[in-house]
């Protein structure tokens, strides 16, 4: 008899609480939109691999409608991606901006649907992006799928990165719901490419909902309850309310060289226009772009020099700091 607590139990009442339950008319739009993809990425022999909320959501999930997506997500090759804007272009899909970001172009739209080519897998920056291909197989044509292994480091990477765990619900049901749908992870694979592309291990994760999982889904790395503790708070409580300039200057590596590097990316014409909605040309109000966005910056340098003063804001900040010091790989 399985005596396990229920995930959802745990996480809370997915009839109120958990985004995407209801159904959607977008999910449909979705849906549709994401085959048309498909098909045109097929007939073009252009490789593609779906990843997050466009692999799970109609392949592992009981129904598309159960996983929220705002938009769908697909890596393609770096040497693909000019050819595939171009097609796309040709396909109706549109963007007032041509922008390269660490991840991926720029969002695509089309019938109220977004599109992020992705070239490289989200917070896999410490290796050439060409070379997870090797471990991403073709299951359909020139269609690849993320193996299990891949897609939990993936998954786990991406809320650590881009999300910093606020996504925290969405990451536990995608893996529990890939697991379920492809089985137990082989750990030893899993570190073995952890180690690889120097990311970090999910056994954080499973080892946190140790109660919740089936015990052959489990690492046998372990942690101790503290840390078990303060992983779930993180990733299960709302984080406060809090504008990206508070959280900028509040981080712990601020002032840092890296932290000055990407705060003067933020100044380059493309993040100008992007921020004053100029798409293109109208190089006057670019020039008054670079003053808006300029003397806003110094504003916020000024007020927040010695960080936010949100005690609940500095207490997730320092959990953050603990967790990262934690599953950073050496």
């Amino acid at each position: 008899m399985n005596n396990r607590p229920s995930l959802l139990d745990f996480i809370g009442n997915p009839a109120t609480e958990l985004p995407g339950r209801a159904v959607s008319i977008s999910d449909l739009r979705q849906e549709g939109m994401f085959r048309q993809l498909c098909r045109l990425f097929q007939q073009h022999q252009i490789d593609f691999c779906p990843i997050k909320g466009a692999d799970l959501a109609w392949r592992v999930y009981p129904h598309g409608m159960v996983r929220l997506k705002c938009d769908l997500d697909i890596l393609i090759r770096r040497a693909d991606c000019d050819r595939v804007w171009r097609i796309l272009t040709a396909e109706g899909w549109q963007t007032p901006y041509r922008y390269r970001l660490k991840h991926h172009e720029a969002v695509m739209r089309k019938l109220n649907v977004s599109l992020e080519l992705h070239t490289r897998l989200p917070n896999f920056n410490r290796v050439d992006p060409d070379h997870v291909w090797d471990e991403i197989p073709a299951v359909d044509g020139s269609r690849h799928q993320l193996p299990l292994e891949m897609n939990l480091l993936m998954l786990f990477n991406h809320a650590r990165g881009a999300h910093q765990w606020e996504n925290g619900r969405y990451l536990v049901l995608d893996s529990y719901f890939l697991m379920q749908a492809e089985g137990a992870p082989d750990w030893p694979r899993l570190e073995a490419l952890a180690r690889r592309f120097k990311v970090s291990t999910p056994a954080l994760l499973f080892d946190a909902f140790r109660e919740y999982f089936p015990p052959e889904w489990l690492p046998e790395t372990t942690f101790p309850e503290p840390v078990r503790r303060l992983f779930l708070e993180l990733l299960l409580t709302p984080a406060p309310e809090a504008g990206n300039h508070e959280l900028v200057m509040s981080s712990g590596n601020r002032f840092s060289l890296q932290w000055w590097l990407d705060r003067l990316n933020g100044m380059r014409p493309s993040s100008i226009r992007i921020q004053t909605r100029n798409p293109s040309g109208n190089y006057l109000k670019l020039l008054a772009g670079y003053w808006q966005v300029g003397t806003g910056k110094l504003r916020d340098f000024w007020q927040l020099r010695h960080g936010t003063a949100d005690a609940g804001l500095r207490r997730r900040l320092r959990q953050l700091e603990a967790i990262e010091k934690i599953i950073t790989p050496k």
